[in-house]
């Protein structure tokens, strides 16, 4: 009743489009996921290095939580509830991620490493900002932080092991 109100449809609208809650909160979370796994898959084709990548990523990441805080609050905080459904899906801005760091260590810009431990120490540090937002221990628009974030996410890619 209370999705209905504020989306301002009827009840049975949205029981016509959505079986249940759970299947709205998917597509909720599964729509703008993938949307974002897309634009992120633009983003890293282009002919950047590494650090560029890492910032054009981070940037637009902290972008969409500054345009729309609570959307991306929502999506990241029930991710874990959602993503083994969207494992194999490209739209996945984690496999995204992933991608570059694959490529990036095959053309040798990178040292090889465990690419699963790389992709999380790099997606770990941009969606700990994303937590520190919404908890209240940052404050204003993140988009201002995306180099430094970029930086660091570079560094730990570049470090020898």
């Amino acid at each position: 009743k209370d999705i209905s109100r504020e989306a301002g449809v009827s009840q049975g609208a949205m029981y016509n489009h959505y079986k249940s809650k759970d299947e709205l909160a998917w597509h909720l979370f599964a729509d703008n996921f993938v949307e974002i796994g897309a634009d992120l898959r633009r983003i890293a084709r282009g002919d950047h290095d590494l650090r560029t990548k890492l910032r054009l990523v981070t940037e637009y990441i902290f972008d969409r939580y500054d345009r729309d805080p609570l959307l991306i609050s929502y999506c990241f905080l029930v991710r874990h509830a959602h993503l083994m459904q969207l494992r194999a899906s490209l739209g996945n801005p984690y496999l995204v991620v992933r991608t570059i760091i694959e490529g990036e260590t095959r053309r040798k810009n990178i040292a090889p490493r465990e690419l699963d431990v790389a992709t999380s120490l790099v997606v770990g540090a941009i969606m700990q900002m994303i937590d520190m937002r919404i908890y209240g221990s940052i404050k204003g628009a993140l988009q201002p932080h995306a180099n430094a974030v970029a930086d660091a996410c570079s560094t730990i890619l570049e470090a020898p092991q």
